[in-house]
């Protein structure tokens, strides 16, 4: 176990510094997410190969792109760099991008949803998927007003592909909001950890005196998801 874990941080370490050496100059909590992203693939991160893929996401898009934003731009080239072909998922991402636009505000955080979704290879964006997530969203914000910004177009358009009626999402989103709240969470994350537990498949379950279920294991804001990769959430 011990080696195990030592494996696991070394890793981890050599992914943060190419990130970092790939994107110096941007937010240096990106690094984490970028070095997260390759140790859930199991391979290793190159500061070369992010530069290209970089490169990508300037050859797909316009100088005022939301895909360039320094917010989200090394997390974008870090799951470009896993593919083999990296130039057919942004084409796609600014496809899912455009049909989004058309139900959200054109964001950072929509552009990063876009080619998070491209990783869906059993389902494909819709119209009425998309449609679905911002009546999410909408639902989430008038129960959180103070809460819901546009991070959490991303967690509405993943809730939107969740096989579970809109009513279940919404009542199991603020069931665990407030398991997470009263075991001391912020309020921020406990939102994001909400909105990840209702995506995920199965029904919620809780842990009260003793009994087996959800327990919370950390006390800061959560991380995004398994199908973000350890996506922190910003606030702008």
């Amino acid at each position: 176990m011990k080696a195990e874990l030592e494996a696991i941080c070394g890793a981890y370490a050599a992914n943060r510094e190419a990130v970092k050496a790939a994107f110096r100059w941007d937010n240096k909590a990106l690094y984490s997410v970028g070095a997260n992203i390759f140790c859930a693939a199991g391979k290793p991160a190159e500061a070369e190969r992010l530069k290209e893929c970089r490169q990508v996401i300037k050859k797909h898009t316009r100088i005022f792109s939301k895909f360039r934003n320094s917010k989200v731009r090394a997390i974008l080239a870090s799951m470009l760099a896993l593919e083999d072909d990296p130039d057919a998922r942004m084409d796609l991402a600014n496809d899912y991008f455009a049909m989004l636009r058309r139900h959200f505000k054109g964001t950072e955080y929509l552009a990063l949803a876009a080619l998070l979704l491209t990783g869906m290879t059993e389902q494909r964006l819709t119209e009425e998927k998309a449609a679905r997530g911002k009546d999410l969203y909408d639902r989430m914000n008038r129960q959180h007003r103070m809460l819901t910004n546009k991070t959490d177009s991303v967690f509405a358009m993943l809730m939107a592909f969740s096989g579970k009626t809109d009513d279940e999402l919404i009542a199991e989103t603020e069931a665990c909001y407030r398991a997470l709240k009263a075991a001391k969470f912020s309020a921020g994350g406990a939102q994001t950890a909400a909105q990840i537990l209702a995506a995920a498949p199965g029904k919620r379950r809780t842990r009260r005196s003793g009994s087996t279920g959800f327990t919370p294991r950390w006390r800061r804001r959560a991380p995004a998801a398994a199908a973000i990769p350890s996506c922190p959430r910003w606030r702008p």
